[in-house]
Order: C-alpha cells, then structure tokens, then sequence
C-alpha cells in the first residue's frame, strides 16, 4: 500500500484507539453504587442547581444527607424529594455558609444526626493549610516577577507532638496509639529551618506526610522516624 494513503488510516486508527480507551476510562472507573449506601453527606447550596441534583443523585444511592442553603422553603422541598427517593435520612439546616455562626451550627447538627466527629476541628485545620499553599504559591510567583530576592519556602507538616494536639488527641478513640508516632516537635522545627536556610520551595514532614499529601494515601506511623536529611536508618 502506498505511504500517502497509510499515513491517514493510522491516524485515524490512533484516533479510535484514543476515543475507545477515553470511553474505555469513562465507564470503567472503579466506582461502586453500593459503597454509598448508608454513607453520611453534607452537601452546601442544595436550594436549586447541581448542589439539589447532588442531593438526588446520594439519595438514589440510599445516602444519609444533610443539605443545606438559605431558602428554607426549597430545603423543605428537596428533603423530601430526596426521601422519596430512597435516601435513608434527609435533613436540612438553613442557613448561610458565608456565616461562621451558620457553619457550626451545620456542623453541630450534623454531629446530633450522624454521630461524633473522630478528628474534631481536623477539617478547618486542613482547610486552612490548602489556602495556605494556594496564597504562597502566588506570593512566590509575585516576589519573582519584581525581582525580588526572597524565598518562599511552604511547611507541610504531618502529626507533631505538641501539648496542644497531645490533649486534643485524648478524647479520640485510639488517640495514644497515633500519638506514638507523632514527630517530635524540636526535629521539626529544625527540618523546617534548614529547608528555609536551603531555599526549598516546599518541605513535608514528617518523611509519610509527603504521600499523605500527594496520593491521599493512610499512612501508618513508625515509633522510630526517618531522618528526612541522611535517610533511612539502616
């Protein structure tokens, strides 16, 4: 067969190929329908739009919802929609999520409703560490466009034994046993200082804070610590 008229046939193989393994991906994704059943939900802005279809979409699984927005009226409405539905409980909370006061009070009823949180506060820990990376990933692009020599170094930090996360730690079930491999607070403040003396852009510790952050992955902890400078101990 002539060149000139394979080279288009394998490009539009390639490009069948590429649809089917995209369709492929799709369909295929690993998710499972009856992991959700019976899982507990917090949905925000379920008055109208995706967040009322989200609250559908949970219910049909046979979710456990809380949804919330400003319109009482509408959550009335879409509560018992959901219920009808096929969700095993549906409750709302009115309010404005912009609001701290409407936040803990969401966060309060959700805790009535479903069960005590584990990692009490853990959530606005974690969410104040995303805007933490999100400002100074900016701040560092600005300082580098106006030339300016400052360095920019984000601390990711795992589980460090502190007083403060030590007494939080003891109303957690199986609170000591986390504690155990918690990083102790000196090593770490050391790790962070010559990360900055080195000018990192970025440094996790302790070492499984790294894969905790990128894959979400559970990390199980050790008693003893990789020293994050001179590697594993042999």
């Amino acid at each position: 067969m002539d060149q000139t008229m394979l080279r288009p046939l394998l490009r539009i193989s390639l490009l069948l190929f590429g649809a089917l393994a995209v369709r492929i991906y799709w369909k295929y994704d690993g998710f499972n329908p009856v992991s959700l059943r019976g899982a507990t939900v917090v949905i925000t802005g379920c008055s109208t739009g995706i967040g009322e279809q989200m609250a559908y979409q949970y219910a049909r699984l046979g979710a456990k919802i809380l949804i919330t927005a400003r319109r009482e009226n509408r959550l009335k409405v879409v509560v018992a929609k959901a219920m009808s539905l096929g969700a095993q409980e549906a409750h709302y909370v009115a309010g404005d999520m912009g609001k701290a006061e409407d936040c803990e009070r969401t966060i309060q009823i959700a805790k009535e409703k479903f069960g005590k949180v584990p990692w009490p506060n853990d959530g606005f820990h974690c969410t104040n560490n995303f805007a933490l990376d999100g400002f100074f990933s900016s701040l560092r692009v600005e300082l580098m466009k106006a030339h300016q020599k400052v360095s920019v170094t984000f601390a990711v930090l795992g589980l460090i034994w502190t007083p403060r996360i030590a007494e939080t730690f003891q109303s957690v079930p199986g609170g000591e046993k986390w504690l155990k491999g918690a990083a102790p607070i000196e090593e770490t403040a050391l790790a962070v200082l010559r990360a900055g003396a080195t000018r990192a852009r970025e440094i996790y510790y302790p070492f499984y804070t790294w894969p905790v952050s990128k894959l979400r992955l559970r990390a199980t902890t050790e008693d003893r610590l990789v020293d994050i400078f001179d590697g594993p101990p042999s």
